[in-house]
């Protein structure tokens, strides 16, 4: 398993390089590369706040049982976006929030009974970025989400966010997503998820991600062994009439040497003739780092990088993600 995912990452990029007429980036300030990586098959996998999965349930923080502890993450990425950030028009007191806000990528506090917290300044992906870290500021328009994970008992959690649709410092519209996971086996967990997003934002979601707005996901994750997960999503399986409706995705995940996670995943996009091979990796758990009072539920990789090969007859467009993170 871990020679045919690394001899898949390999031929991917290199096809990507070689091959692909188009490529958009996002890259600066982002959640996406795990579930890029994986095909979009994320809605039973957990994931810390920077690598959930589509469905807010999934959201793991620390494992318990634990006294209540508060989780922060940093982004180094943003240190050379600061300045575009900030502008002369701005109050003294709005510069420094801009800049806390692309420096400070989550803060939230793991209890025993509920997780919550804030992700801030999510970048929007759009068509215009078309190379690495391209994008030298989020602040115009961007995204900040509010998360809550109730753990009604060690099976079953629900999950809510909250999303503000944010044009510099004002709040646009909200996006709500609400996420049931379920573990009927010790190595299985099925997930549920629907999201209602405004109609004037249907298009900001990622889209090879295929999310249909008000529409329900189910999916389900195994854990072949301490170090092996697979994942299957069906989207849209409620409206007919919308994209993606029942839409089969594919995910794997390697881990490695406790440090390195391989990914791959796909899909075939239902009622069009395009299709998409997706891969990816993450690097240096921080979980090794810490103490085990410290460790997170899941794996916390300092740096992550997905990307989807979309084909029609041929390699069509691909679509990059990145995401790094520090972490106190």
């Amino acid at each position: 398993m871990n020679r045919l995912i690394a001899g898949l990452l390999m031929v991917f990029l290199l096809e990507s390089t070689v091959l692909a007429e188009e490529h958009y980036y996002t890259t600066l300030s982002n959640a996406l590369p795990k579930s890029i990586a994986m095909g979009g098959a994320t809605t039973a996998v957990a994931g810390d706040p920077l690598s959930m999965g589509l469905n807010p349930a999934t959201c793991r923080m620390f494992p318990l049982p634990g006294p209540t502890r508060v989780l922060v993450f940093f982004n180094p990425a943003a240190v050379q976006s600061i300045g575009h950030s900030i502008n002369d028009d701005q109050t003294t007191g709005q510069q420094i929030g801009a800049g806390l806000r692309l420096l400070v990528r989550f803060v939230g506090v793991s209890h025993e009974f509920f997780d919550v917290g804030i992700r801030l300044s999510d970048e929007i992906p759009t068509i215009d970025d078309r190379d690495f870290f391209s994008k030298k500021s989020v602040y115009a328009f961007h995204s900040n989400s509010g998360l809550l994970r109730l753990k009604l008992h060690p099976y079953v959690s629900i999950g809510l966010q909250m999303t503000g649709y944010t044009h510099r410092d004002k709040i646009d519209q909200f996006a709500y997503s609400y996420g049931v996971l379920l573990r009927p086996g010790a190595r299985v967990e099925v997930g549920v998820s629907y999201l209602d997003n405004p109609t004037r934002y249907q298009k900001v979601i990622h889209p090879m991600l295929r999310i249909a707005d008000e529409t329900i996901n189910i999916g389900m994750s195994v854990k072949l062994s301490g170090t092996t997960l697979t994942s299957f999503d069906l989207r849209n399986i409620t409206d007919e009439d919308k994209i993606a409706f029942l839409e089969p995705h594919l995910g794997v995940e390697q881990i490695l040497f406790h440090h390195v996670a391989l990914r791959c995943g796909g899909a075939v996009f239902s009622k069009s003739d395009r299709k998409m091979l997706t891969c990816g990796i993450g690097v240096l758990d921080w979980n090794q780092v810490f103490r085990r009072s410290r460790r997170l539920e899941t794996p916390n990789f300092a740096a992550q990088y997905g990307v989807a090969l979309e084909y029609v007859d041929h390699l069509h467009r691909v679509w990059h993600s990145v995401t790094f993170c520090v972490r106190f």
